[in-house]
């Protein structure tokens, strides 16, 4: 048995009862230490070593000077102050040759005297070579955390309690706050939020949020039994591995909503199976693929690449990581933008896949026989409303951006001259003469088998589709065209050029240039690179093309503006979420115009036809096969790949990052799931009238440092009111109370676009639309700008 006195070291929150240990080094490190590949396979020949370890010799091994003063002279006002990189980070954390190691209750006893720490090297127990590992609790090891924490609290006051808790998590894990700043962090968030003078004591509530906010410890018993955590498991294809979160466990989870259980319900029993013919397309649901999507949780799929950055060392070039992710389209588009209803399956790195000459197809193999199963055999749950039945599903639709689809759908990721479009199979020279093609569909499947086998196919065929064993998914059927990419992120930069260059009047195109660079836009200046190529955002460009003719100066004949209007009016169908079959034709007849028109204007560079731009021809259809197109970008997508590029800065890991992300990834996903769970998704937006004046309860938001409130204030951004489709209200404040968010403001009444002011009013947040419009002042008068995202 190795004792080791003080229970406290140099860098982890150690209290009494802890679960860290320090492995001396020398002959007991050489039996304990291995590499995590050798460890996870060979976990009984480690146990048996360590059963065979001399004790004598354990117990005489002589420690290092220095880490004998770690453990003896560090105080605990010392240990509180720990920044967090080296609490969070054991296994990039050096204590001269120890490591800090997770263990379960059962390999560490304490006692009451000395508070020491007793290791039992005849137990089993594993090595986790990553950031942290969630401690496992028993049921009465829960039910003691609950007496402890919330036993001296008054009922009303443990949701104020357990809401501090998940807020000073949410800092720990998104922005790797150090401890001893949590603390300081959860009494400004209590104060602003409660009034505490409900509470029985709040000299004791407050030392309670200091204590669990400086404890690691703490926290991860917190987490744990919070019951909802799902753990990353580590897959091996020979001595590759990847991380991946078990899909059905996941959906499992989110079924536990009760109002996604009721929308799958109601479609069963009130709508009708079979219509392909609709007068309006504003879901996936008034699509062909009606009827293999009705009544069923509908499984959306995304892949995107992310960079961990700022690595160091020889492993600088070995951060970029394939991440997949999935969401439920049962959950309604406002809802499903948000970071935390997106969730992650697996990451997989991908110098090392190509190292070991893998292929997508090989890391997605694992998803692939999971997803076949959960479709055809559906997901068995127990709702107390409903009570014990299955969910049937189905793949709604991968999404990504043109690369990351091509490859999924195990098509050659090529652009150029070798070019082969997805949805009609047209080569370069076809797209570049004609304006008229038709999709592939399941008719044309027998020739895909024949060509997958066939290396020098003209259907650029690399690998056949991984998922296409499952039935009713082909590479035809799954896959809609991603507005995002397409539009913002592909052809706009390149027909502005054309639009500034034939203004028609007057302004040469470094003057029209000047007037754009470094303009105020909604979310920040827009700027040129030295190509003379527009940088920004997605919402930067389309707001950019929105605003462009109250900018710069045009003649309304010119082909600019014409072009511009072009452009305009397709952005605004494209991204809008319901769309009449006239719509649909018009967006046709544009993408047709747009090509002939740049053909026209483009002399100098003989333009041709690029894939992004051919796309355009194929909205019309996909629109027809999976609803708006809106509703499928890949938006959400990209949040959540920004959140996971935001984790990797600040989580300071890179000896073994995929595995410390997703730790951190599923933990906060613990955190949230009883807020997912409560969440009514489909609950009716508040509609009802303004107010002139507030309850007394109402106390005004201030503006937080890195987090920008729903609408962004004094830039004339305006938002129409739902209930009042032709006014628009201005917002100058936001007032807040028990999760209600009332703007204050003046409504704006519309008279054929010019505008005049109200005296100002406060209204409900959710009453008012998400576009965001703008306010012009064109010669003395008011006139709307409207929005496109």
């Amino acid at each position: 048995m190795l004792k080791i006195k003080g229970g406290k070291f140099h860098g982890s929150p150690c209290l009494p009862n802890c679960d860290y240990i320090i492995k001396a080094s020398c002959d007991f490190k050489k039996h304990v230490q291995r590499k995590h590949r050798i460890e996870l396979r060979k976990i009984d020949e480690r146990s048996e070593n360590l059963n065979n370890v001399d004790q004598l010799q354990l117990n005489n091994q002589p420690m290092n000077q220095v880490e004998s003063e770690s453990l003896n002279n560090v105080d605990q006002s010392q240990l509180n102050n720990q920044p967090m990189n080296q609490v969070e980070n054991e296994n990039e954390m050096e204590i001269v040759e120890s490591e800090i190691m997770l263990l379960s209750d059962s390999d560490i006893s304490e006692t009451e005297d000395d508070h020491s720490i007793e290791l039992n090297t005849e137990d089993e127990f594993g090595i986790d070579d990553h950031e942290f590992t969630c401690i496992q609790q028993s049921k009465d090891e829960s039910r003691y955390f609950s007496d402890l924490y919330f036993g001296d609290f008054k009922e009303k006051e443990i949701p104020m309690l357990l809401r501090v808790f998940d807020k000073i998590l949410e800092k720990r894990f998104t922005l790797n706050i150090p401890f001893n700043y949590l603390s300081e962090l959860a009494i400004d968030f209590i104060n602003f939020n409660y009034d505490l003078e409900i509470c029985n004591d709040e000299d004791k509530l407050l030392e309670k949020i200091k204590v669990f906010a400086k404890s690691r410890h703490i926290q991860d018993y917190y987490v744990s039994s919070r019951g909802k955590r799902i753990a990353p498991e580590c897959i091996w294809i020979g001595e590759y591995t990847y991380y991946y979160v078990p899909l059905k466990a996941q959906l499992t989870s989110m079924f536990e909503n009760e109002s996604i259980i009721e929308s799958i319900i109601t479609e069963l029993e009130s709508s009708p199976i079979d219509g392909t013919n609709f007068c309006v397309y504003n879901s996936e649901l008034t699509s062909t693929r009606r009827k293999y999507l009705i009544g069923k949780g509908r499984i959306e799929i995304g892949a995107d690449d992310f960079c961990i950055v700022k690595a160091i060392g020889p492993r600088a070039t070995q951060q970029k990581y394939l991440a997949v992710y999935f969401t439920l389209t049962n959950i309604p588009i406002k809802h499903r933008l948000k970071r935390d209803d997106v969730r992650i399956i697996m990451i997989a790195n991908r110098n090392q896949m190509k190292r070991h000459h893998l292929t997508i197809n090989d890391v997605l193999q694992k998803l692939s026989s999971e997803l076949q199963n959960i479709l055809e055999n559906g997901i068995d749950i127990n709702v107390q409303k409903y009570g014990r039945f299955n969910i049937k599903m189905a793949l709604s639709g991968i999404i990504g951006d043109n690369k990351g689809t091509y490859e999924i759908l195990g098509l050659k990721e090529s652009f150029g001259k070798s070019f082969v479009c997805r949805a009609c199979m047209a080569n370069r020279t076809s797209i570049e003469n004609e304006l008229d093609f038709n999709l592939k569909s399941e008719i044309d499947l027998i020739d895909y088998d024949k060509k997958v086998n066939n290396s020098t196919n003209d259907w650029n065929i690399k690998r056949k589709f991984i998922f296409s064993n499952i039935n009713n998914i082909n590479i035809f059927n799954v896959a809609p065209f991603d507005v995002l990419h397409d539009i913002p992120q592909g052809i706009i930069g390149r027909l502005l050029d054309l639009i500034l260059k034939y203004n028609g009047s007057g302004l040469t195109y470094s003057e029209s240039l000047a007037k754009l660079e470094n303009y105020e836009l909604y979310h920040g200046p827009i700027s040129f690179n030295h190509e003379n190529k527009i940088k920004g955002t997605a919402v930067q460009k389309l707001e950019l093309i929105a605003r462009l003719h109250t900018i710069v100066e045009f003649d309304g004949q010119s082909d600019g503006y014409r072009l511009l209007n072009a452009l305009r009016l397709l952005c605004s169908l494209a991204f809008s979420q319901s769309l009449t079959i006239d719509d649909l034709d018009i967006i046709h007849g544009l993408a047709k115009d747009l090509i002939e028109m740049v053909k026209k204007m483009d002399t100098v560079h003989k333009f041709k036809v690029s894939p992004k731009m051919h796309n355009l021809l194929h909205y019309k259809d996909h629109i027809k096969l999976f609803g708006p197109l809106a509703l499928r970008s890949t938006l959400a997508i990209e949040r959540k790949h920004k959140t996971c590029t935001d984790w990797a800065v600040v989580m300071g890991c890179f000896k073994n990052p995929a595995m410390s992300f997703l730790n951190r990834h599923q933990s906060m996903m613990a955190i949230k799931c009883q807020e997912f769970i409560k969440s009514d998704f489909f609950s009716i937006d508040l509609i009802g009238p303004t107010l002139s004046e507030l309850p007394k309860q109402f106390v005004k938001l201030k503006p937080s440092r890195g987090q920008g409130l729903p609408h962004t204030l004094n830039k004339n951004v305006i938002r129409k009111m739902k209930h009042e489709p032709n006014k628009w209200f201005l917002t100058t404040s936001f007032w807040y109370h028990d999760d209600v968010i009332m703007c204050c403001g003046h409504i704006y009444n519309s008279n054929y676009q010019h505008l005049d002011t109200a005296n100002q009013s406060f209204i409900n947040i959710t009453n008012l639309n998400h576009v965001n419009d703008w306010l012009c002042n064109c010669n003395g008068t008011f006139q709307v700008v409207q929005g496109i995202l």
